[in-house]
């Protein structure tokens, strides 16, 4: 659809009233505040951006430059945007391989872990083992010892 078909969409869409011939350079301003029914935000910002760049009705000759600049924003801004998804993207799959990274680092700690629980679980083992046997050759020295004082005073005695 060319410009001239959506202008005259847009044109016959609006209801604009009678301008009187003492004021045939009326801003459009007042021509859209007096045909426009809705308050929002949004329309006031649109009906700003006309008043600022078409405020009489021969400005409206100058609507192709301005519709080429927003084409020209509007790819700009498509350009940002593709740009900041590209990063995006590759912000996510460095993340997704960082953590593949953490969770391979993660279980090789954990199995690390597991061994050396194992290892001492074996090393307590021995030290009981070994602590057991020292007890009982403590006590067979003990024993050693009191029969070689009793036998040095049994000697003692049949001398």
């Amino acid at each position: 659809m060319n410009l001239d078909a959506v202008l005259a969409k847009e044109l016959h869409n609006i209801t604009l009233p009678e301008v009187k011939n003492d004021d045939s350079k009326g801003s459009l301003s007042r021509l859209l505040n007096q045909s426009v029914t809705s308050g929002s935000a949004g329309d006031l910002e649109i009906i700003e951006y006309l008043n600022t760049n078409f405020s009489t009705i021969e400005s409206l000759e100058n609507v192709d430059s301005v519709i080429g600049e927003l084409n020209t924003q509007i790819t700009d801004i498509d350009h940002q945007l593709k740009d900041v998804i590209r990063e995006q993207a590759n912000a996510a799959e460095t993340a997704r391989m960082q953590l593949d990274t953490i969770n391979e680092r993660s279980t090789h700690l954990i199995d690390r872990i597991g061994s050396v629980k194992e290892t001492a679980a074996s090393s307590e083992s021995l030290v009981k083992t070994g602590c057991t046997e020292i007890r009982k050759l403590d006590t067979a020295k003990k024993n050693l010892t009191f029969s070689i004082t009793a036998l040095k005073k049994l000697i003692m005695l049949c001398k």
